[in-house]
């Protein structure tokens, strides 16, 4: 990258560098010719303004008779009587001149002439002598611009030399700077280096660095940051797998020591393989939750959206939980209704894990609200306890996996509301929880309009 960012720096400065020498050449070639050209012109002028005098042929035999350059050192001129065809004076030296041509305007053309290997600006005119009807007299005027030549010659010589000189200073100038602008990558490559799994809490210094790469190193800070939350949640998450699965594990082979310790009857076998069949029960359901959970955290996992009303998914889970709610002194209602256009399955999945985890922690002679209502095009399925609530502390975590909120082992998987936030994802909706300690919980579903997008899923229910 280095070597790329001087070679674009040196040839870019190389073509400025040409283009203002080019500049600056025409600009003193136009000078120097707008400069003589109004000089010829205006000798033109001069002696047509004298041709009425009557010591005009005098003054003219004066001025270039005596064969001495008087009127200036690379100027010359000529005068002839067009009548006659007679030279009346001249300068020595005067060139001869290309074959006149009047245009017949105002303007008088200045022309290029090369004579006896110099180079010349000519220009003529034919006037009328007033007093003197009838005769016209031809002015010839010319400069010799040789030396303009040679000027010119020596300042493209010294662009040359320029030229050279500024790519040589433009490719150490442009590495110096390449050098100076990339120094923070080096710091940023040091800085990736030495994270590893045991150090994602490294961060990379954005002191007095470019805002360009600021932005970067911003971004891959806010990686690190995920990466290491994700690694926290991991370490958390396998701590916490472990101990869900300990305890079955413990309690079956405890279960089959115990069995085997002596001799018992079929009856005994009978009542302890029934207790590690409900263990093992607890190990698949625990099994498929986290199948679930991975699966749905997939980026390639869609769904097939159908459209339903609402209304008849609720009231269908809210029988089948209505023994459970009558046993333990629970009123358990729904109200509300709208059209959803979303994953049948697993939308029933999602209300049943909020009306239960509602019910577990709802006291004898509470009330659990299923509601359903649309508001600014957002269908939101609201289930409402009465329980004991949840203090503030604990609301950002209560999806998180194995997460509970009394700290106790013993009920739940703490996956629950983990597969009600994945359900939510899957659909591109929100999760809403308002809590107040002693006075209850509302959990929100807020499902947004699907996208015109229709999308498969891999994703299958599990129970």
């Amino acid at each position: 990258m280095t070597g790329r960012l001087t070679v674009i720096y040196t040839v870019t400065a190389f073509l400025m560098l040409i283009i203002s020498s080019t500049v600056l050449y025409f600009v003193l070639v136009s000078s120097l010719y707008k400069v003589h050209s109004r000089y010829l012109l205006g000798k033109i002028g001069y002696l047509r303004a004298e041709a009425a005098s009557p010591h005009f042929t005098d003054m003219l035999r004066e001025e270039f008779g005596s064969g001495e350059r008087k009127i200036g050192d690379h100027f010359y001129a000529r005068v002839t009587d067009l009548g006659t065809g007679k030279i009346i004076a001249e300068s020595p030296g005067m060139p001869l001149m290309r074959a006149f041509q009047f245009r017949g305007g105002p303007g008088i053309p200045v022309t290029r002439l090369k004579a006896g290997g110099r180079s010349f600006l000519q220009a003529s005119q034919a006037v009328s002598v007033a007093g003197s009807p009838g005769k016209r007299l031809l002015i010839e005027v010319a400069h010799d611009n040789t030396r303009d030549k040679d000027l010119i010659v020596r300042y493209l010589r010294a662009i040359v030399v320029l030229l050279a000189a500024g790519i040589i200073l433009a490719a150490k100038v442009g590495r110096l700077a390449a050098l100076k602008a990339l120094r923070p990558l080096g710091r940023l490559d040091a800085a990736v280096r030495r994270i590893s799994a045991s150090h994602t809490n490294e961060r990379i210094d954005v002191l007095n660095w470019p805002s360009e790469l600021t932005l970067l190193a911003n971004d891959l800070n806010s990686m690190l940051g995920r990466i290491e939350e994700s690694c926290r949640r991991l370490t958390q998450f396998s701590d916490d797998l472990a101990h869900e699965l300990r305890s079955p594990v413990n309690n079956l082979l405890g279960s089959a020591e115990v069995t085997l310790s002596q001799e018992r009857t079929a009856e005994a076998y009978r009542r302890e393989l029934e207790s590690d069949v409900e263990e093992l029960h607890r190990i698949s359901s625990l099994i498929d939750r986290l199948l679930f959970l991975a699966r749905a955290e997939n980026p390639c996992s869609s769904i097939d959206r159908l459209e339903f009303e609402v209304s008849g998914e609720i009231s269908k889970i809210c029988e089948f939980y209505a023994t459970l709610a009558e046993d333990m002194g629970v009123r358990l209602s729904h109200s509300g209704t709208g059209m959803l256009k979303a994953e049948p399955v697993l939308f029933r999945r999602a209300v049943s894990n909020l009306v239960a985890n509602a019910l577990s922690n709802t006291p004898r002679g509470g009330r659990v609200e299923v509601l359903a209502a649309r508001e600014d095009g957002l269908l939101r399925i609201m289930v409402k306890d009465t329980g004991k609530g949840i203090s503030a502390e604990h609301l950002p975590h209560i999806f998180d996996r194995f997460y509970r909120v009394d700290g106790s082992r013993s009920h739940g998987s703490g996956l629950g509301l983990s597969i009600v936030k994945s359900i939510m994802d899957l659909h591109e909706g929100d999760v809403a929880v308002r809590s107040t300690p002693g006075s209850g919980t509302e959990i929100a579903l807020v499902f947004k309009s699907p996208s015109s997008r229709r999308v498969h899923n891999p994703v299958k229910n599990r129970p």
